[in-house]
């Protein structure tokens, strides 16, 4: 009797379920009166005037009107609405504590957006999650574009889509429809680069359960990544989600805007934004990359030519000399995107700007959007380092730039420290000891330790 009391009730529950997958999916379908009028279904392509008419129609009638999808050819797919994979009763929680993975897991999972770090790229690039698939992969991950570039058939690279982030152009099919290749092809996440002013949180009713991560970046930031890699760039980067909140009993200080686990946060802290520059086994200095532009190449050498005028406040009389050469120009008399945006207007491949002093800074722009319109790595070297550049140019020679951890925006801070007198004291005994220590922790980084030791002359002046 006991058993059969059981079976009843899983069957009221299995019934129970039913029912309400019945009604939830019926609420998920267009309204009747679409198939009855238009003699259209779910999954059908129709007109996008079709499409209007039925919207407008809908609203007339108190109804809600069915989801449309782009389809290209001007048409587009009914399918039925779906509900969202980004709940918002995840939103407000505070960060997990270090070290426990399944609290870190459960917050990375249910951020809605987060940045893609790319090493070496001048600054990272928001996305929004997709409405559906799965949370972004952890980890660094190699970068390519999608053959065909719209994602919109199977991807001809997929030998060398398997496990990268897929990069791909909105438009011509579904976003579901793009997924579906990438994931085919055994990408770890695709990247969706709108084709308009914007960005959203893209939904795909025809691929509600993909199990990969879809997410979208604004237009501007997404060609400037897709024109690096079709010229032949390699990148890796990361797709790390960002939490914020008000407060926070885990993490302390001022920042509670950060990536949400401590695995990520490392991710970021070991991208490079700096380097040096050698010409052949010659050290010629170090850089600091911008904020805007694009990576530097790393891979092949660079030709270099001094500007004429030499801050590059206004174009050359002859600019076809300067097509394909990374232009040295000095600091001054114009802002650094006057000097940027005429470096690309010649079609400079870099722009070296050589700073009036032994320092480096990663300089940017605003408004933002305006360094966006510059696809080209732009960086800052010293007052030591500019000279020697000049003369390379003069020979006609190249160089070649490597990219390292090394040379941060923090160390060049320090050295800044010196240099502005922010660490000397008023005890010559104590400034000795500093000087001697700053010259045993340098070692080896010339231009450092040539801005410390004139700090320090003109100190004891």
């Amino acid at each position: 009797m006991a058993l059969f009391r059981f079976l009843n009730l899983v069957t009221l529950l299995i019934a129970t379920r039913g029912e309400e997958q019945r009604n939830r999916d019926a609420k998920l379908l267009p309204p009747a009166f679409v198939a009855e009028r238009y003699g259209v279904n779910v999954g059908d392509r129709m007109p996008i005037d079709t499409a209007g008419k039925i919207a407008k129609e809908a609203k007339e009638l108190g109804e809600r009107s069915p989801f449309f999808a782009a389809a290209g050819n001007d048409e587009v797919l009914m399918l039925p609405e779906v509900f969202s994979k980004l709940n918002p009763d995840e939103i407000q929680r505070d960060f997990a504590a270090d070290g426990d993975s399944v609290d870190e897991k459960s917050l990375r999972d249910t951020r809605w957006w987060g940045r893609l770090y790319i090493d070496g790229w001048p600054q990272s690039i928001q996305y929004l999650r997709a409405h559906f698939g799965e949370a972004p992969p952890q980890g660094m991950k190699r970068i390519l574009v999608a053959d065909p570039q719209d994602a919109c058939f199977p991807l001809k690279n997929s030998k060398e889509a398997d496990g990268a982030i897929v990069i791909a152009m909105r438009g011509n099919c579904t976003f579901g429809s793009k997924g579906v290749r990438a994931n085919e092809a055994g990408a770890s996440a695709l990247v969706l680069v709108n084709n308009e002013d914007g960005n959203h949180h893209i939904p795909a009713p025809d691929a509600h359960d993909l199990p990969m991560s879809v997410s979208m970046v604004a237009r501007q930031d997404g060609e400037l990544v897709l024109r690096s890699l079709q010229r032949g760039q390699h990148l890796t980067g990361a797709l790390i989600p960002i939490h914020c909140t008000t407060e926070s009993k885990v993490r302390v200080g001022n920042d509670l805007c950060q990536a949400a686990t401590k695995a990520d946060r490392e991710i970021i802290a070991g991208m490079a934004h700096g380097g040096w520059i050698t010409a052949g086994d010659v050290t010629v200095g170090e850089f600091l990359i911008a904020t805007f532009g694009v990576r530097v190449p790393t891979t092949t050498p660079v030709r270099i030519m001094a500007a004429d005028p030499p801050t590059f406040c206004q174009l050359p009389l002859d600019s076809s000399s300067f097509a394909g050469m990374a232009i040295v120009v000095q600091r001054g008399d114009c802002q650094f995107i006057d000097k940027a945006e005429n470096a690309a207007k010649v079609g400079a491949s870099m722009l070296i700007i050589v700073n009036t002093e032994t320092s480096l800074s990663r300089f940017g722009v605003e408004p933002r959007h305006r360094g966006l319109s510059v696809g080209l790595p732009i960086v800052m070297v010293t007052d030591i380092a500019g000279p020697k550049l000049v003369e390379i140019a003069r020979n006609q020679s190249t160089v070649k730039m490597a990219l390292s951890t090394s040379v941060s925006k923090d160390t060049w801070d320090e050295i800044r420290a010196f240099t502005s007198g922010e660490v000397w004291t008023q005890s010559e005994v104590q400034n000795r000891d500093i000087f001697s220590s700053a010259m045993e922790k340098f070692a080896g980084w010339p231009e450092r330790l040539s801005a410390i030791e004139l700090s320090y002359k003109n100190k004891s002046r």
